[in-house]
């Protein structure tokens, strides 16, 4: 098993949450350019996923710890040049647009869905970023992200401290709409 002081020492990520159900072990850091990044690591096959929290993807944590439903994009999504993988992801699995980013050379979206899951059936949200080549809509990477309510909790008190002095509370729930370029 991957020791903890050994994912810090390599990757200054620290420890903030271990499913026991399904024996995962997940790590955040925040970078230099202040975004939050997770490590998922698989203790059973060592496996490695790396998910960046966006504002969208923080905002929608902390809707689903406090019980809140989670807003989508309010803008127009008909006409987005979006991948087929993305618009399956929110056609046929009813996830949740929350963020998309364009750009001449490449483009990304985020989606989210909460559900049941794992071994005890426990409230989960999981995340997918989608990032795509323009103009041919080539897909480049497909990040995920999936933590249980107790693992969000968890993340949330770790941001909660990374944020010292500021109300964190104060700046999710400003209301503003999700245009998705937040």
């Amino acid at each position: 098993m991957f020791k903890n002081y050994h994912m810090k020492k390599l990757t200054g990520h620290k420890k903030f949450y271990h499913d026991d159900a399904m024996n995962f072990t997940f790590y955040m850091k925040m970078t230099e350019f202040y975004d939050l990044s997770v490590i998922a690591y698989d203790n059973r096959t060592q496996n490695v996923r790396q998910f960046m929290v966006d504002y969208a993807s923080l905002k929608a944590m902390y809707d689903f710890a406090e019980g809140k439903p989670i807003k989508p994009v309010t803008k127009l999504i008909d006409k987005q040049p979006f991948p087929s993988v993305l618009r399956n992801y929110m056609e046929k699995d009813q996830m949740l647009l929350i963020r998309s980013a364009n750009s001449k050379i490449a483009s990304n979206a985020v989606v989210v869905q909460t559900h049941k899951f794992g071994v005890g059936k426990e409230d989960s949200i999981s995340f997918k970023r989608v990032s795509w080549a323009m103009p041919n809509r080539s897909v480049i990477g497909i990040d995920t992200l999936a933590l249980p309510l107790k693992g969000v909790k968890a993340f949330l008190e770790r941001v909660q401290k990374l944020f010292k002095g500021v109300d964190l509370e104060y700046e999710i729930n400003e209301e503003e709409p999700n245009d998705g370029t937040n």
